[in-house]
């Protein structure tokens, strides 16, 4: 019996089970749980980030969840340039202002 403590090595182990069994990611954590003696409930606090998420559309594919609000990938591609554009303005706004204080001062 192995029992893992970290949510990452919990991650990693459902992931192997999911890649070698083809199993759901909901039955790998039943699967995982049984084969290392351990309720769910104590898997559950070991469930973050990636895997709560993967488990959470594979719930939403078999309807068990109501769908959540997806952007397609090119509007969120579209809003991470945005941002980024942004930054850059803001950032030659600050040494085009800076510059110009400079001036200002080494003429008075």
């Amino acid at each position: 019996m192995l029992i893992t403590n970290s949510a990452k090595e919990v991650f990693l182990k459902i992931e192997d089970i999911v890649n070698e069994t083809k199993m759901g990611y909901m039955d790998s954590v039943l699967f995982y749980c049984e084969q290392n003696e351990m309720e769910p409930e104590t898997a559950a606090s070991l469930i973050t980030g990636k895997l709560k998420q993967k488990i959470r559309e594979e719930a939403e594919d078999l309807n068990f969840l109501p769908k959540t609000a997806k952007l397609p990938v090119w509007q969120d591609m579209r809003r991470i340039v945005f941002t980024s554009l942004l930054k850059d303005i803001f950032y030659q706004m600050e040494i085009m202002i800076f510059l110009k204080n400079k001036v200002e001062f080494e003429h008075h």
